[in-house]
């Protein structure tokens, strides 16, 4: 049956309910990480590992069943993906085979664009991506609409123009080029 912690009708094996507090439940290890262990009924004695470790400040760590950490969140809130020790806000690595990044848009209308873009204080100022209006992979200094570098789905790259002609087309708005 299901048991309640502060609920008489429990809706799952075990169901927790804290009417006071925003912190319903506690773990603690007597060694030097913590780690909750979620498995399946064909996992082995580990599963998926969620844990905390604050001797190596790391405030969150997400396991595999051998205890090789795949994501931590480091106590300076920079997150690493493949590694232990990042450092910078996101650092990921693979020692296998490439690291890449994707970025999926699902929507197929024409205004749906996918990138990076690039703020400081706030503020726009560069932006890298696919334009889905235009069909091209292109750098800018601000929004997608201030092309600098534009590359086209046959591979023409075009500077300072969104419509290359040639392999490479260059365009300046100055006499002089």
């Amino acid at each position: 049956g299901n048991v309640g912690i502060g609920t008489d009708s429990p809706s799952n094996s075990l169901d927790v309910y804290s009417p006071t507090t925003n912190v319903v439940a506690r773990f603690k290890s007597g060694d030097n990480q913590a780690w909750i262990n979620i498995t399946d009924d064909t996992s082995g004695t580990y599963g998926c590992l969620l844990g905390y470790d604050d001797d190596d400040s790391n405030l969150f760590m997400v396991a595999d069943a051998s205890v090789d950490k795949k994501l931590v969140i480091k106590d300076s809130g920079n997150v690493g993906i493949g590694t232990t020790s990042p450092s910078v806000k996101l650092d990921v690595e693979e020692s296998s085979v490439s690291a890449l990044i994707d970025i999926h848009q699902s929507a197929s209308s024409t205004g749906t664009d996918s990138g990076i873009r690039f703020q400081k204080n706030s503020n726009l100022k560069g932006t890298v991506g696919y334009n889905a209006g235009t069909d091209t992979v292109n750098l800018n200094y601000g929004a997608f609409d201030n092309t600098h570098l534009n590359i086209d789905s046959s591979g023409k790259v075009g500077i300072g123009t969104e419509s290359p002609d040639s392999n490479l087309h260059i365009k300046s708005s100055s006499a002089t080029q």
